[in-house]
């Protein structure tokens, strides 16, 4: 189980990551190197061109050595652009391309793609599975909001659409983003818009290190990817807290925030009132109180991963949708084949007693 902290770059976890991650570093790199390319001939033409004593000024003609000194530059840019563009336009096909002809050119899964109904609403992600006749579009499918299950090493193919939130409201332009996946796809209203992924087993178990992550379970409890996100938060939000308190920002109104959140607001005597009254704690008493909750927090979240299995990743809204748009995410959940198959087992028979 698995949700990444902020890094440079998170590990992508589809089959096309890793033409998606060259591309980038490329772009990266020709843009940084041109970028001082043209820095640093502004400085020598600026500094080096500046008027001097007993200097005249020289009268360029702009032709011979001139012109090539301009057209070399000039014409590697195109290439490398024109390189980048061959790069973009072989990638994009693969991941944007029309979806049935994409598969035919994909190595084969064991199993027929998954398809997946995603609707984007103000400010939530619902998510639509085939029920027991495994075929999307009829009777018995079954939709979860803000958790989206999905094995490895089968192809899944999701019909992504914008709805409102009653009949007369077409709704607004959403955007489904997974950083993981290596996929951003818009929604707009009127339109279903498909595309696919694949998460490969070896690459979804992998640290942010490169290496095999021990904590991967496969075989443990269904535990929701609400539960596991509100853990992760938790010690997220204690160790903010610690740092508050070791830099001496106990008076940042976020500080209180944060108290509040971790329900030791009281404990920490971080109100108005107590600090009126005299009764503020020492900064030695806050940090054992903060390492307390800390320990606390960790070991939730720890046992959280223990029990329960896959991974687990943010899904954001990439499209500013509203007052309501920061709030808008939900969860990927990456299962093994047998983990996925009980969840939808399980989500069938709860979705057939509450019809």
């Amino acid at each position: 189980m698995f949700f990444g902290e902020m890094e440079l770059m998170s590990k992508g976890i589809t089959t096309f990551a890793a033409q998606m991650d060259e591309l980038v570093w490329i772009i990266t790199i020709l843009a940084a190197f041109w970028f001082a390319v043209a820095f640093l001939a502004m400085l020598i033409f600026t500094f080096g061109s500046m008027r001097k004593e007993g200097k005249k000024a020289a009268y360029l003609k702009g032709d011979g050595k001139q012109v090539w000194a301009i057209l070399i530059p000039v014409i590697l840019v195109v290439m490398c652009d024109a390189y980048i563009d061959v790069k973009t336009t072989f990638l994009w096909g693969r991941v944007k391309g029309p979806v049935n002809q994409v598969l035919k050119d994909e190595p084969k899964s064991e199993k027929e793609p998954l398809h997946i109904k995603i609707t984007a609403k103000q400010f939530q992600f619902e998510f639509t599975y085939p029920g027991a006749d495994g075929k999307l579009g009829t009777d018995d499918d079954y939709t979860d909001k803000d958790e989206m299950h999905v094995p490895y090493g089968r192809k899944i193919i999701f019909h992504l659409e914008s709805k409102g939130n009653a009949k007369t409201d077409p709704g607004v332009m959403h955007s489904f983003w997974v950083r993981e996946l290596r996929l951003k796809q818009d929604a707009i209203p009127g339109r279903i818009i498909s595309g696919w992924f694949e998460v490969d087993k070896k690459l979804v178990e992998l640290d942010s290190n490169g290496k095999k992550d021990p904590k991967v379970n496969w075989g443990g409890d269904i535990i929701s990817g609400e539960k596991i996100m509100s853990a992760f938060q938790g010690k997220v939000q204690a160790e903010s807290l610690k740092n508050h308190i070791e830099d001496g920002k106990t008076d940042d109104s976020n500080f209180a925030i944060i108290a509040d959140d971790l329900d030791v607001q009281e404990e920490l005597k971080v109100d108005t009132a107590s600090r009126k009254a005299g009764q503020a704690l020492t900064k030695a008493k806050m940090l054992e109180i903060a390492n307390r909750v800390l320990a606390e927090k960790k070991k939730a979240y720890d046992d959280v991963e223990k029990a329960g299995h896959g991974r687990v990743f943010m899904i954001a809204c990439a499209e500013i949708c509203g007052v309501g748009h920061t709030r808008m995410k939900g969860y990927l959940v990456v299962d093994s084949p047998e983990g996925f198959e009980a969840w939808n087992k399980h989500e069938i028979e709860e979705h057939k007693k509450s019809k």
